[in-house]
């Protein structure tokens, strides 16, 4: 789910070393010396550490479930304008010391939840936390704050639509589940957002930041009790409530599968996004899988149209994991003038790959490369932690990240075939084919 650079040569051998290192029993050993452990505050919070002493640096994740699912029809935008105000200081002191502290802070919305992300010194991080709490259990939604965030988040939805690998995600996802929910832009739309007021956001906050329907994550060389008691003295003026109303999720009559844009640029994008079954621990390696099988790596299927074809400049593959379902999306970027062979070329190795299947051989090294690609993204603690409450969120528990060595050599060679054959079949995808159109190319011939 996120992407971090790391250390592949040292990675790709400690992959090895987990996949040899079962026993008769079968089970695979942590990734990591010390276990996550879920524990629950006072309020009711749930929280969830894992002690690294590898640095002296605190990573907190504070997940708010809901995300896209739990914004009221016609207001597409609201979670991440109501979650950004709750980052705004409530004056230019407060500002000044949480910059002294030198801890980031970030934020993401997603289809099933909203994230805050926090990192400090260890030393540090009550510090930070009682600086950020006030605005967190207290935001200030004025106009003036609201409507300078309007024009940030105008300024997000055109750079959205400028990329287009974001362009091409969000349009699969509207083909998928429409224009709300898991199928809206984080940013909402232009007549959605215009009309947002500071009562509205009011209420929307008021719906989510409740004790039940929160979720934090830390990772940090302090021990667990530690970071608990600091949490509870800073967080305890969280309103009591339980889990926020999430929309249903109805998938949408596919009428159109076969997308076409065009942009005056020097290259073109293709891609292909299958929608997924509901969300298990398997279903999600065997995800994972087909992740590494058909774009991770110079071993994938589509690496071919690249070193062999000289077809592509990019090829890639990503799982996008959701409660309710999940989405594989393959991509590649080709020159304007080979779109129409590289189409043709990117289809068939889309149908050979759900058609054909694959050998053992190949399905042991796809499994190597996923778990080497989680081991990466997962080694600094803040990416540790946003995972662990990702997953913990998605219904496939707080210790999934410590399952996912185990899972991924459970796969066998018939299951992940039939798992090819029913879910990768390209007579179910979405394409979509962002055609540059600079030096006078056209789409097709």
């Amino acid at each position: 789910m996120k992407s971090l650079h790391g250390r592949p040569a040292a990675l790709i051998l400690a992959a090895a070393v987990l996949f040899g290192a079962a026993g008769a029993s079968g089970k695979r050993p942590s990734p990591w010396p010390h276990p996550i452990r879920r524990l629950q505050l006072d309020n009711g919070i749930i929280l969830l550490h894992q002690k690294d002493g590898s640095s002296a640096l605190t990573s907190l994740v504070i997940l708010v479930n809901g995300g896209r699912r739990s914004e009221p029809e016609g207001m597409a935008g609201i979670a991440y304008l109501t979650s950004r105000l709750m980052l705004e200081m409530p004056d230019g002191r407060s500002a000044r010391s949480l910059m002294l502290q030198a801890s980031p802070l970030s934020l993401s919305c997603w289809g099933d939840f909203f994230i805050i992300e926090v990192e400090s010194l260890s030393g540090n991080f009550e510090d930070t936390l009682r600086i950020l709490s006030r605005p967190l259990q207290d935001p200030l939604f004025s106009d003036i704050r609201i409507e300078s965030l309007k024009k940030h988040m105008s300024h997000l939805r055109r750079r959205e639509m400028d990329d287009p690998a974001s362009l091409a995600h969000l349009l699969c996802l509207r083909s998928f589940f429409g224009s709300e929910g898991y199928g809206a832009s984080p940013y909402g739309e232009n007549d959605s957002v215009r009309e947002l007021r500071s009562r509205d956001l009011s209420r929307f906050y008021e719906s989510v930041f409740r004790t039940e329907n929160i979720l934090l994550a830390v990772v940090s060389d302090r021990e667990a009790e530690d970071i608990s008691s600091v949490l509870k003295k800073h967080l305890a003026s969280v309103r009591p409530g339980g889990p926020a109303e999430l929309r249903p999720v109805a998938v949408s009559d596919l009428r159109e599968t076969d997308l076409l844009e065009e942009k005056e640029t020097l290259q073109s994008f293709l891609g292909a996004s299958f929608l997924l079954p509901a969300l298990s621990p398997r279903i999600f390696a065997l995800a994972a899988l087909a992740e590494s099988l058909l774009g991770n790596g110079a071993a994938s299927r589509l690496w071919s149209l690249r070193q062999e074809n000289r077809l592509a400049y990019n090829v890639t593959c990503n799982f996008l994991p959701l409660r309710e379902a999940g989405v594989l999306e393959a991509s590649l970027e080709t020159e304007n003038e080979k779109l129409s062979e590289t189409r043709t070329a990117f289809l068939d190795v889309l149908k050979d790959l759900s058609a054909g299947g694959v050998e053992s051989a190949e399905l042991e090294a796809a499994s190597k490369i996923a778990l080497t690609e989680m081991l990466r993204r997962n080694e600094p603690k803040n990416a540790r932690a946003w995972n662990m409450a990702a997953y913990e969120a998605l219904g496939l528990g707080h210790d999934f990240l410590e399952r996912i060595p185990a899972l991924l050599s459970s796969i066998t060679v018939e299951e992940m075939n039939a798992f090819l054959a029913e879910w990768l079949d390209p007579g179910r995808a979405v394409t979509v084919t962002i055609a540059g159109t600079r030096n006078g190319a056209s789409p097709f011939p």
